[in-house]
């Protein structure tokens, strides 16, 4: 299918592609829509995983309620990808936490990403070096698209709903790459839309995700190699282009990373568990797993967090050399079929450009599945373009295609059907990487969200196993321990996970909670001004301080941190409820009321907060609103004895001793050795019975 020289095309000269019936390419294009709607159809019930939980399920940025100007920015810019998390905002105030939504999203972009590399391979068939006007060529770029489609490794950013920006991201590069071949295959004057749309959908692109950075180099490789055919001449003018495009980068990293980069990205590998040096040495034997993976995806070498045991050195493990000597020869390769074999040379360089950021330096986790969507792209093409232009050889290379792409449709379908659960999918991980900490640790995550307490924190307890410094799991244990009040073998747990990570105020919160429900109160305020230190604006600091503070009898200061949460988040239901708490026993009954009826604002039905307003209702002498109050109580919780008794204290009062006397008799029914109920209901009893007797004495004459 290739030439083995290119021509030049630095006139410009208008090349249409081969021309290819309209009606074929609706039916490729529909035929591409109907496969990626198969093999996703299963996905829709998925539920929220992983990443999926903080960055979207969980994100009160992403939760918008309106569409105003200052929600959407503050969605959009949560973080370093706009877009992407712009759609994710539109999800929400749609379709609420509704999965289905999600995915459908998703698997409508990863459609539009194959529908964008279909158009762009249609256009690169115009391209010198690349297509022939003959049958074959026609038939390549629908295989190849479609093959990409359906390919099961793709599972881990269509399904794995917050790699939406690597969708969004690859779909947008993919049309401007398509857009800046027909500028190229413009006559003279003609391809200024094309231009702009290529750089505008660029753009989008870099919003999606930071991926997109490496479509310029690629886009340089690819004027080089098929409109410049590897001209010596061209060679100055490209390190020319490529030296601007290194500075920009240089420039961008200085903007975002400010100006120490190189200490900011050594500051981040604090965060994981190997060095660069190991990231740089493990990375090639990364890539060469990840074109095994291109090659042969069966779903049972597919894994959502790998596992990659760090390379030490050169031959520790001994792969690592291999490796590193496999990567390298297959890029001098590349270069060395430059001529005779262009389009595979280029399917080399693109994989090896769209996948450097994140497999070189950058402190990211080792391996992904979603980071091969976009580099993916040239591979599949370049073997689809190997089509034989016999028709003897041609009929069956295709037949064979479409039954790789059968297979592979399958396969992703299959291995969707471990995405549906959050507790199958992270058991089929523990299954292959059963050394892998983190995995159990998410295993125990996912077991505790469906109830299952017990086998949960066995899992934690594998991941401190295998991990002992795991901040996490320790953190993890502590909380499970935490809530069977086992707080001081909670402790070491907690305080494990804060020695990991000193500055996480989420550890130093539960750590002091830990400390506070052991009755070591002191040590609980030590830590809460450690975490106020580190994040003065966290409610919940302030909170647990007040709580703190109040057992310790230091009732100015823990008002002052009560007020100071509600402050801070003013639909904090707890630190209303406990600022009214501490009003109250300071006998400041009206403003304890106001806070109280702030929480059942937040929480209407909330029988504890009820039950504390009908309280202080009862203490400024509202009785009916207490017993309102008390009531909806008991709508609650019906056997809450504290409620029964004030609305039998209450009628008491208002001499009611018939009904008095029949709130006492329910908490008799619940607790019959209830010394105080027994004592009023004797009371109410005799109460009745007096007023019974004092009707009917005969009236004395005057």
């Amino acid at each position: 299918m290739e030439n083995s020289t290119a021509e030049n095309n630095n006139a410009g000269l208008e090349r249409p592609a081969p021309q290819t019936n309209k009606l074929l390419i609706i039916l490729a294009g529909a035929v591409l829509a109907m496969a990626a709607l198969w093999v996703y159809s299963n996905t829709l019930s998925s539920p929220f995983v992983f990443d999926d939980v903080p960055f979207i399920q969980r994100n009160a940025n992403i939760a918008v309620s309106d569409l105003s100007l200052d929600s959407l920015k503050n969605a959009a810019f949560d973080s370093t990808r706009p877009l992407a998390n712009l759609s994710f905002a539109l999800n929400h105030y749609f379709s609420g936490g509704n999965e289905a939504a999600y995915h459908m999203v998703n698997i409508v972009l990863h459609f539009l990403a194959g529908l964008g590399m279909y158009y762009l391979l249609l256009c690169l068939l115009a391209v010198p070096g690349i297509g022939q006007k003959n049958a074959s060529s026609q038939w390549a770029p629908f295989l190849a698209a479609l093959l990409w489609l359906v390919h099961p490794v793709h599972t881990g950013a269509v399904t794995y709903i917050v790699q939406r920006s690597a969708v969004m991201a690859s779909m947008f590069c993919l049309w401007s790459m398509a857009m800046y071949i027909k500028a190229r295959l413009s006559a003279r004057g003609k391809g200024g839309k094309y231009w702009v749309l290529s750089v505008v959908l660029w753009m989008l692109a870099l919003a999606g995700k930071e991926i997109a950075l490496a479509l310029p180099f690629a886009a340089l490789v690819f004027e080089w190699f098929f409109f410049q055919d590897l001209r010596k001449d061209w060679a100055g003018k490209f390190a020319l282009i490529l030296g601007g495009f290194l500075a920009a980068s240089v420039i961008g990293a200085y903007l975002f990373l400010g100006s120490h980069p190189l200490d900011s990205i050594l500051y981040d590998y604090k965060n994981f568990d190997f060095t660069l040096k190991e990231r740089l040495l493990t990375e090639p034997r990364v890539l060469v797993y990840y074109l095994s993976l291109l090659a042969f995806p069966y779903p049972g070498r597919l894994v959502l967090d790998y596992d990659i045991p760090h390379s030490q050195s050169l031959l520790n493990p001994a792969t690592t050399l291999y490796s590193i000597l496999f990567m390298a020869g297959l890029i001098a390769a590349a270069l060395l079929l430059a001529r005779k074999r262009r389009l595979v040379s280029y399917a080399i360089l693109w994989f090896c450009i769209t996948l450097f950021l994140e497999s070189s330096f950058i402190p990211l986790d080792l391996a992904f599945e979603h980071r091969l969507y976009l580099p993916s792209v040239f591979p599949i093409f370049a073997v689809a373009a190997l089509l034989p232009s016999k028709e003897n050889l041609r009929k069956p290379a295709i037949v064979s295609l479409l039954s790789i792409a059968v297979i592979f449709g399958v396969w992703t379908h299959q291995r969707n059907t471990v995405w549906q659960s959050d507790v199958a999918l992270w058991r089929d991980t523990v299954a292959k990487v059963p050394e892998n900490a983190r995995a159990h640790n998410n295993l125990g995550l996912a077991l505790a969200h469906a109830g299952r307490d017990d086998d949960a924190f066995k899992e934690f307890q594998k991941a401190v196993e295998l991990k002992p410094d795991f901040a996490q799991a320790n953190y993890n244990i502590g909380i499970s321990l935490g809530h069977q009040e086992e707080h001081e073998k909670a402790i070491p747990y907690f305080e494990k996970a804060v020695e990991k990570e000193p500055e996480n105020v989420l550890y130093l919160n539960d750590l002091a909670l830990a400390y506070m429900g052991a009755g070591r109160l002191e040590d609980a305020i030590t830590r809460l001004y450690q975490a106020l230190r580190i994040e003065p604006e966290y409610a919940p600091t302030h909170n647990n301080l007040g709580v703190a503070l109040g057992g310790q009898a230091m009732v100015t200061q823990a008002l002052e941190h009560f007020r100071k949460a509600v402050e801070i988040y003013p639909d904090y239901a707890d630190a209303h409820r406990n600022l009214g708490i501490l009003l109250g026993n300071l006998d400041n009954h009206p403003k304890a009321i106001a806070e109280f009826e702030k929480v059942i604002k937040l929480l209407p039905r909330d029988p504890q907060a009820n039950f504390l307003l009908g309280r202080s209702y009862a203490a400024v002498g509202k009785y009916e609103k207490a017993v309102l109050h008390f009531r909806e109580t008991l709508q609650a919780v019906p056997d809450y004895i504290p409620a029964l008794y004030n609305i039998g204290l209450i009628y008491m009062g208002q001499e009611k001793y018939v009904e008095a006397a029949k709130f006492f008799e329910k908490i008799l029914k619940i607790k019959p050795e209830n010394m105080q109920a027994s004592k009023q209901l004797k009371k109410c009893i005799d109460e009745a019975r007096a007023n019974v007797q004092a009707q009917k004495e005969p009236l004395s004459p005057e």
